[in-house]
């Protein structure tokens, strides 16, 4: 995430950390990865509770525009719909290697 250091992105969704997490620990369905996936991307980026990433990315950009004398510049916001689900999937996909790997490993570690 562009211009977030890691602490602070934790600390946005740290109450709901173990349950979005539980999805990339346990063998999920590729449906609730991508779902929670975005939960935690539309938490990050300071987002309702029912706003997808599309109208996320949308407002965010709508506002950069009105405040901003230069151009928008891209990395700053949300990503894309299918931008989001694929780094969910590759998220996943890593978590899985790491339990592997170590079967004790905690996703809070």
């Amino acid at each position: 995430m562009y211009g977030t250091s890691k602490g602070a992105a934790l600390n946005k969704f740290l109450a709901d950390l173990v349950t979005l997490a539980e999805a990339f620990t346990e063998q999920s369905t590729e449906e609730s990865i991508v779902k929670n996936g975005e939960k935690i991307l539309v938490s990050l980026y300071h987002g309702g509770l029912v706003e997808e990433g599309l109208g996320l990315r949308f407002r965010k950009f709508t506002r950069k525009i009105m405040e901003s004398t230069t151009h928008v510049q891209v990395q700053t916001l949300p990503p894309t719909s299918r931008a989001a689900k694929y780094h969910s999937l590759r998220s996943y996909f890593q978590v899985q290697e790491w339990i592997e790997a170590d079967p004790r490993l905690l996703p809070t570690e």
